[in-house]
């Protein structure tokens, strides 16, 4: 396995020595074990570095339910698509502007995906080109433009 292939950022203290070399093999390893999940960046003049999601219940480990609500949307999300087998990557921005989350690929077609919660609305999406676009809220029902995230249970 090549260690030095995956490029993972960290502070200026982190990321020299033998512990920069270590973590790659590390989030290997956890992926592995289906603890993490590596998603990585879509579009162009983009650094390839991944952003790392927890498999859903792993988040709970460490933070109230209420506090993690918006990283387990996305772990969720994430896990779905894994196991349906899709193709999809994580949309990434400059620094403090607004972009959806995930671009998904299904053959031809594209489509642009937000998750969050009952307030999320289309802003994420000024500026992207994209036909088909998506919210996924956490919600019980569609309401206005978004569909309820549980939904996305039912691809795999």
């Amino acid at each position: 396995m090549n260690v030095l292939k995956h490029r993972m950022v960290g502070t200026s203290r982190e990321s020299s020595g033998p512990a920069a070399l270590a973590k790659p093999c590390y989030v290997d390893c956890l992926e592995r074990a289906f603890i993490l999940h590596r998603v990585l960046p879509e579009g162009t003049n983009v650094i390839r570095e991944p952003k790392v999601l927890m498999a859903p219940p792993c988040r709970l480990l460490y933070r109230d339910p209420e506090d993690a609500m918006g990283g387990l949307r996305e772990d969720f999300f994430v896990e779905m698509l894994r196991q349906a087998g899709h193709a999809f990557g994580y949309l990434k921005s400059t620094r403090g502007s607004k972009t959806p989350d995930f671009l998904v690929h299904g053959g031809v077609d594209k489509l642009v995906v937000e998750i969050g919660g009952k307030g999320k609305g289309r802003e994420q999406f000024k500026g992207v080109k994209v036909d088909r676009k998506l919210i996924l809220a956490h919600a019980d029902s569609p309401y206005r433009g978004r569909v309820p995230l549980f939904l996305a249970g039912f691809l795999a």
